[in-house]
Formats: C-alpha cells, sequence, structure tokens
C-alpha cells in the first residue's frame, strides 16, 4: 500500500512541505522504460459492472458506509477486475475488494480520521482478544478476517492475516516516523516497506485455493518484491507531483546519499530480477506459470488505468 502525506504540518516543530517540484525528465524516462519492459497491449480493463453490482450488494448487506467508503471501494474494485481476474471465483474477488478498500481508507485517513487515529495502534490488541474494535471500520476489517479462511487454503489464510496485522504495525511506524529523526539505515527502509506494503498478502490472492501451496511457496521472497516495487515505481511519479518524501525510493536515496533517480534504478533492477526469477522457479508448473503471468499484467492494467496514479500524464 502506498501513504497519502498527513495534514498536520500545523503541528509545533513541523515544516510544511515545500511545493513540489515537477519530476525530472530523468524519473520520468525511467518510468516509461520499466513499464516498456512489459507488455502492454491488450491489457484487461480495470473495471467489470457485474462485479461492482455484487460488491455493491454484498456492501449494503454488511452495513459499510459506502458514503464514506465509496472511493476506497472504487479502488479494490480496480485491482480484483484486472489483477486477479483470472480467478473464477466471485466471492475471492468480492473478499479482495472489500480487503482493499478497508486498507486503502486505512492509508488514506490515518492519523488524520479521529476514529481510526484511536483505532489503529489497538487493532491487534481488539483482533487478539476478539472484543469488538473501537471504529465500525476497523471492526468490519476484524470480520473480514475471520473469514479468510473461507476462501484461502490454511496457509495462505495465515499469510494474509499475519501480513495484515504487520500492515497496522507498519502503519503506526510509517506514520510516526514523519516526524522522528531519520536514521541513514537503507535496510531499514527497505525492512519498513515490507510490512507496510502488505504484499504476502495480495502474493497469496493470487493463486487460487485449489493449487497446492508448495508449487508457488518459495517465490513467496520474490513476490513480495515483484508485489511492492511494480507498486513502488508507478506510484512514485504520483508522490513526486504530490511532495511525497516518505515512499520506499526517497527514502533509499536519503539513507544512501543518492539522487532519487538512481534510487528508482535500483528499485527497477530489484523489480526485474524477482519478477525473472519467479517465471523461472515457476516454469515446471504450467498452470502456475500461467496465472502468475497474467496476475502481472493484470496489475499493471491496474496502475495504468486507475487514475490516482496518474500516468497518463507520461504519454506512455
Amino acid at each position: 500500500m502506498q501513504y497519502q502525506t498527513s495534514a498536520c504540518s500545523h503541528l509545533p516543530g513541523l515544516v510544511p512541505n515545500p511545493k513540489p517540484n515537477p519530476p525530472s525528465e530523468d524519473i520520468c524516462d525511467i518510468i516509461r522504460s520499466f513499464l516498456h519492459k512489459f507488455d502492454t497491449t491488450d491489457l484487461p480493463p480495470v473495471e467489470d459492472v457485474v462485479l461492482e453490482d455484487l460488491c455493491i450488494k454484498e456492501a449494503e448487506c454488511r452495513g459499510y458506509d459506502l458514503g464514506v467508503l465509496r472511493p476506497s471501494l472504487t479502488v479494490g474494485l480496480n485491482i480484483a477486475a484486472s489483477a486477479y481476474r483470472h480467478l473464477t471465483d466471485n466471492n475471492v474477488k468480492i473478499y479482495i475488494a472489500f480487503y482493499t478498500m478497508i486498507l486503502t481508507y486505512l492509508d488514506d485517513t490515518y492519523p488524520d480520521d479521529p476514529d481510526v487515529l484511536i483505532g489503529v495502534p489497538n487493532f491487534t490488541k481488539y483482533f487478539m482478544s476478539t472484543e469488538k474494535q473501537p471504529s465500525k471500520t476497523l471492526n468490519d476489517l476484524a470480520i473480514l478476517l475471520t473469514e479468510t479462511p473461507q476462501f484461502f487454503g490454511p496457509i495462505a489464510a495465515d499469510f494474509i492475516i499475519h501480513s495484515t496485522l504487520r500492515f497496522i504495525t507498519g502503519l503506526i511506524l510509517e506514520t510516526r516516523s514523519k516526524y522522528e529523526p531519520r536514521h541513514k539505515n537503507d535496510k531499514y527502509a527497505m525492512f519498513l516497506r515490507e510490512i507496510s506494503g502488505d504484499s504476502d498478502a495480495y502474493a497469496m490472492f493470487i493463486f487460487p485455493a485449489d493449487l497446492p501451496y508448495h508449487v508457488y511457496i518459495q517465490t513467496l521472497p520474490l513476490l513480495r518484491d515483484v508485489v511492492s516495487f511494480m507498486n513502488d515505481i508507478p506510484s512514485f511519479y504520483k508522490e513526486e507531483c504530490e511532495g511525497e518524501n516518505h515512499n520506499l525510493i526517497s527514502l533509499l536515496a536519503e539513507a544512501r546519499g543518492d539522487p532519487k533517480s538512481k534510487a528508482l534504478r535500483y528499485v527497477v533492477e530489484k523489480c526485474m530480477e524477482a519478477h525473472e526469477t519467479t517465471l523461472l522457479i515457476l516454469s515446471p508448473h504450467k498452470k502456475a506459470h500461467e496465472i502468475y503471468k497474467e496476475f502481472v499484467k493484470g496489475y499493471l492494467a491496474f496502475h495504468l488505468g486507475a487514475m490516482r496514479y496518474r500516468l497518463g500524464e507520461l504519454n506512455l
């Protein structure tokens, strides 16, 4: 997941972000070059009216506050319809859409929403004790997590739940570290991205429950990088446009004393290495290999088609 700049510049001791400069042409070229490494012809759509109708009806049955969550549901629908279109079970797609909806909402509103601000730091405590969460949205997330084993195998379900709890911790650390002294530690920047990116969950979503986990589990460390970096690279354009400096590429550049373009190239190299090695490992398993390729194509479509990433401005 990607984070928005917190609207807390009025607090004592905090300096508001300066007016952002447009991304350098070098950065734009690196992002264009990365996207051109993949076949972007005949990409799947990011909209699915049938899935949208199913999600809205189910959301109303569950009592979700679509007046608040509708923009985040659009993100969930976009990723479920594109990156996970190869899944045949609509109930799994609905789960992914709702899961993404809630996490996107938390990502965008923490710590500015008072209910979310109170609830997030105590989410794991209440979840472990099965107590009701103090925020309706967080309670909706807790209920959704209890349903995870219905849609995924036991190993995959465990990874999804663990990844979500790590995401909550990462959300707290990511936000607090904006107002703490920076440490020149590139490994910590990578670690923080790993837990805040929720990549284990989105990797587990790729493969259907009837596919034995041993077929793909050895790719998980690589899939983490693919899921995270294939988000970090396209979204970096938007973040540079908006003056957002608390992201992996900016933190790596700061920790290493490098220009952002060099850090961006490094992330591109790591992403392509993880992608190519994943293809190699899965190559003996035709079904898993094809599923992964479908995911990558859909994941690219999600970033190219979703308005929030502004990639249409790059004239791809």
